[in-house]
Formats: C-alpha cells, structure tokens, sequence
C-alpha cells in the first residue's frame, strides 16, 4: 500500500535545503515604520521565498529581533 503525502513531506520536498551557512548580504539604510527614524540594516535574500529580508538591524544590536521587519514590505510590494 503506497502511503499518502502529507503536507509536511510536500512542503519539504518544495523547500530549499537551507544549509547553516552565512548568507550574501548588502548594507543599507531603511526608513523603520515602527520609529520613524532611520536604521542601518543587513539584507539577504530569503531563500524560500525569493524577497529581501531583514537579518540585522542597528536597533536591535546584539539581540534577537523582535520588530515586523516591515521596513521592507515597500519593496516586496514592488516585486510581488
């Protein structure tokens, strides 16, 4: 009997193998939507979904982000 495909093993076979490994990044200032300032990021490129991501902001330093990132919603926007 063939077992069925669950929506676990379907979203692993779609998936990148995301290996630990660093990432290409770029530098750039963005405009954050939750303090109006400006803030140096890193960006990188999501490899599920193909759109830019916040790795790192200045705001956050060493701790673990905990903002929407949504200082880039604008330019996925523009992609989508």
């Amino acid at each position: 009997m063939k077992a069925e495909l669950t929506e676990a093993w379907l979203f692993a076979a779609v998936t990148p193998d995301i290996k630990p490994a660093i990432l290409p990044t770029v530098r750039a200032r963005v405009a954050c939507p939750e303090t109006g300032g400006i803030n140096r990021v890193r960006l990188a490129v999501d490899p599920v979904s193909g759109h830019p991501a916040v790795i790192w902001c200045d705001r956050y330093d060493q701790r673990s982000m905990t903002c929407g990132r949504g200082c880039v919603e604008a330019e996925r926007a523009l992609t989508d």
